[in-house]
């Protein structure tokens, strides 16, 4: 009853922060400028949508390669599909932390509990790295390196510290000794855990370049798809500019208070356009299509 109470609480914060944000811009501005959208668009954004999603399983595929070696290969076809459950998972709950599912899904397709879950780990700190290294070239540019020191301060604790306390050797070791008894049976899959987790950082260094080399991609495709929303809504944004604060509002949306990050990566794309002089209307227009397409084919993917 308590988490389903959060989660209404959760639910309720981000659709008051968005109907705050559609007050703030003017109801009637962000109606005319959803009734203005261009519907051509639409096609290509859902395309570009699914195939940045899509391009997740490319990650999975480059991590999983020593576990082919051993005689355990899972198919593009299923790591895209393992993907678009463990996104849209992480879309219905706070911090997108439903992406964890991806642990399940890699086990019930023959990956060790233990090592399923070092590689969904080590892919979403991966994928939280590439995004912050943007966030904070971002901030830098709008803001300034004083200005916003604080911050990438928060930013950082939110985002990496929590990876980088699990991967560092004397925590796991204080994890394990303080958690072993309770484990019980289960703590072979802690020791699975730790080992694989060792064994990418020590010896898989290159496999964890390469993870990165295709999340700048993603990021770039991401960025892709709220140019083509702006497109649709008549705005004209720089691609780099679009990049940079997409990948802030992408940051944000991993601070666990409302569903998904809905509300936080709006009201930061307003902020930092707004410093650019876009129009607050096309702005929240062009982030409500993506919101609506992601909620869309999440749901359908969830159902």
């Amino acid at each position: 009853m308590a988490k389903k109470l959060m989660m209404a609480a959760k639910l309720a914060i981000g659709a008051a922060i968005i109907l705050y944000l559609v007050y703030f811009v003017g109801i009637g501005e962000t109606y005319k400028t959803l009734l203005g959208v261009k519907l051509a668009y639409l096609p290509l954004i859902i395309v570009v949508f699914l195939f940045g999603v899509g391009m997740r399983a490319l990650n999975f595929k480059v991590l999983l390669l020593p576990h082919e070696k051993e005689g355990i290969e899972i198919s593009l076809g299923s790591l895209v599909k393992i993907s678009f459950l463990s996104w849209a998972a992480g879309m219905f709950t706070p911090g997108k932390l439903g992406e964890f599912s991806s642990i399940y899904l890699l086990k019930k397709k023959g990956i060790d509990a233990g090592k399923s879950a070092a590689i969904s780990l080590l892919n979403k700190a991966v994928t939280t790295l590439t995004i912050l290294l943007f966030a904070i070239i971002g901030l830098v540019k709008f803001m300034g390196v004083k200005e916003s020191a604080q911050l990438i301060v928060i930013f950082f604790v939110i985002t990496l510290l929590p990876y980088g306390l699990l991967t560092n050797a004397k925590t796991r070791g204080l994890i394990k000794k303080i958690f072993g008894r309770l484990l019980g049976k289960h703590e072979q899959h802690l020791a699975g855990f730790t080992d694989e987790l060792d064994t990418y950082l020590a010896k898989r260094k290159k496999l964890l370049l390469y993870s990165f080399a295709l999340n700048v991609a993603w990021v770039a495709v991401s960025s892709w798809l709220f140019s083509l929303a702006f497109a649709a809504v008549g705005q004209s944004v720089g691609f780099v500019d679009v990049l940079l604060v997409n990948s802030i509002g992408t940051t944000t949306s991993f601070i666990p208070i409302t569903i998904g990050g809905t509300g936080l990566r709006e009201a930061s794309a307003l902020v930092f356009f707004g410093l650019l002089g876009i129009s607050q209307a096309a702005v929240l227009g062009s982030h409500l299509i993506i919101a609506a397409v992601s909620y869309t084919i999440a749901g359908a993917v969830a159902l």
